[in-house]
């Protein structure tokens, strides 16, 4: 450093005797200077010859700079002599050139070896002339060392001091014993000998506190969790390049990490290591422990470990369930029977909507309807081309009539099972106290729009078979539910259907409700109550004697109950009627086996 200063003297000096069109440019600059992440001031004098203009400056200088450079709390302080290449316009000056700190230290007293590397200077610099050749300069520079700052060797720690011990000197003896002595017998002169100072190693106490969003101690999935070690050095001696590391069964551990470097601790001294992490909301329940060891570069680790078990859960989920829709049991597909009638024929009728505004709509008159037909051809053993189903506008009062009637009658023989199935609306008569079936055009008060009951049952009775059921999933009082009344009568009409029952013959009828009572519709199965309860029924519950045969009389002792008792919970009362009473009842319907 010393030469470095004088050979910057000697370019002052030299100043006048420079070469015509070159000057001297001697300047002093300072600023921030950062080495391989490390970072602080830098203050620099130079000289060097230059050619100046009234813009332009372009130079070489010889620097001698000194820094003081930090990083996470250690400190460098160091001497830099280096050569510079610099380009200056207008105040903007930028320069290249390398630099040798000879050796440095760092606040612990640690020495390091010496370290070069190549620099970037850029900054803004005032010129001012002294004389003809001679320019000086002040800037505010930033230097960008360029190699890693650590990179040479570091310097051995300071060897300890040594007690001296006198010096001994034994003199040559005459009498032969064994103390030394030379070969002309003169005094023998022990060089001196030194003793080392004991090491005093470091010591740590350990602080652990674990820290969680909402404060339950619980690592739970979607909340900051943080473990802080605090590490003391309670020793008489400096610790070097201490760490904490982390270690255990915790699944914890991949979120927050293993390790952390806290550095060089001084005797009495405090640092913290923190690790935090921001948990996925899905992870894996835990009680697994976390231990946490202290390491030191010298060896001299912490003698203490502390174990911690933290427990985790994932996120709590919250679900809101929104029913889209359900499989009601009697929807679920049937597994087909292998119980055969080739001489069967059935109509089926289901009206929801009708062609009359005024009239209400039977929500689950249609569904009713298509469920039928396919337990007929599942279970009843019909076959498909057998089965007329009639639903809403393909159930007028001409389609009733060619159906119920001219079909029936044109394809029933001796022998055959005829099925016969409403859904929809039924409505009195307040003058002649008869049932009438409401077809799709059909209107209360214009009873040439609708078919008599009566009828239906005369044409059933006049076909030549004796095998004739039917279900009326309707009701004929007038009160609501699944009937209608004309416009300004009253609400309610006892129509006798036992008295309509003594035209059946040979015709078994399953109505829904009594004369005076209301026929509904079931929500929550998504059919009305007596199909819902019939459809059952013929799935097999119905068969109380085990024997794989679903007879007229099961059916009828299976649903009534359910139908009065469910009615009965939703406020009304609904009586199944079997018609005449006890009629057909060992008629086989359905093989369930």
């Amino acid at each position: 450093m010393t030469h470095g200063l004088a050979a910057m003297l000697a370019l002052v000096s030299a100043g006048p005797c420079l070469a015509a069109g070159l000057d001297l440019s001697v300047g002093i600059r300072g600023g921030y200077a950062r080495w391989d992440g490390w970072g602080g001031y830098w203050f620099c004098v130079s000289a060097g010859p230059a050619m100046v203009s009234d813009r332009l400056n372009v130079g070489a200088d010889l620097s001698l700079a000194q820094s003081k450079i930090t990083k996470n709390g250690r400190s460098f302080v160091f001497w830099n002599l280096g050569g510079l290449a610099k380009v200056r316009y207008n105040v903007i000056q930028v320069g290249v050139g390398y630099g040798y700190a000879p050796a440095f230290t760092d606040e612990g007293g640690s020495g390091h070896a010496g370290v070069g590397s190549p620099f970037l200077t850029a900054g803004a610099t005032l010129l001012h002339r002294f004389s003809r050749q001679l320019v000086f300069d002040v800037g505010v520079e930033n230097v960008f060392f360029m190699n890693h700052l650590e990179r040479g060797t570091r310097a051995p720690e300071p060897v300890p001091v040594l007690e001296s011990l006198p010096e001994l000197i034994v003199k040559g003896s005459p009498t032969g014993d064994n103390r030394p002595t030379s070969s002309t017998g003169s005094e023998v002169r022990v060089p001196n000998t030194t003793a080392p100072k004991p090491v005093v190693p470091p010591s740590f106490d350990l602080r652990c506190e674990v820290s969680d969003a909402n404060g339950d101690r619980v690592f739970t999935g979607g909340e900051r969790v943080g473990l802080t070690v605090s590490v003391t050095n309670s020793g008489l001696g400096a610790a070097r390049g201490v760490a904490v590391r982390l270690l255990g069964t915790s699944k914890g551990l991949q979120y927050l990490g293993t390790s952390q470097s806290i550095g060089d601790i001084r005797p009495g001294e405090m640092r913290e290591a923190k690790f935090e992490a921001t948990l996925p909301n899905r992870i894996d329940s835990d009680n697994g422990n976390i231990i946490i060891r202290v390491t030191e570069a010298n060896g001299f680790d912490a003698l203490e470990e502390k174990e911690l078990i933290v427990a985790m859960q994932p996120a709590k989920v919250t679900r809101e369930t929104q029913v889209v829709s359900t499989l009601v049991d009697v929807d679920a597909p049937l597994e087909p029977s292998s119980f055969k009638r080739d001489d069967a024929y059935a109509v089926v009728v289901g009206i929801s909507g009708y062609r009359s505004q005024a009239l209400p709509k039977v929500t689950y008159a249609r569904k009713d309807a298509e469920a039928i037909k396919d337990y007929l051809t599942s279970v009843c053993g019909f076959k498909e081309g057998n089965i007329k189903l009639l639903t809403d506008d393909g159930a007028s009062l001409s389609d009733l009539t060619a159906y119920c009637e001219e079909w029936l009658a044109r394809n029933v023989r001796k022998g055959s099972f005829v099925f016969v199935y409403f859904a929809g609306l039924g409505t009195p008569s307040p003058d002649k106290g008869e049932a009438y079936i409401v077809p799709y055009d059909g209107e209360p008060g214009f009873v040439s729009k609708l078919y008599p009951l009566s009828r239906l049952y005369s044409s059933l009775a006049a076909l030549p078979t004796d095998q004739v059921v039917v279900a009326l999933d309707a009701c004929f009082s007038g009160a609501g539910g699944r009937s209608v009344m004309e416009q300004g009568k009253r609400p309610l009409v006892a129509v006798d259907l036992e008295k309509e029952a003594q035209k059946l013959g040979n015709v078994a009828v399953l109505a829904a409700s009594a004369g005076n009572e209301i026929s509904q519709d079931f929500d929550a199965k998504r059919h009305g109550l007596f199909t819902y309860y019939l459809l059952k029924g013929l799935r097999g519950e119905a068969d109380s004697d085990k024997d794989g045969w679903v007879t007229l009389g099961e059916l009828y002792n299976f649903a009534k109950p359910k139908v009065l008792d469910e009615s009965q919970r939703l406020g009304y009362t609904q009586t199944l009627q079997l018609l005449p009473p006890g009629a057909r009842a060992t008629e086989r319907v359905a093989k369930v086996r």
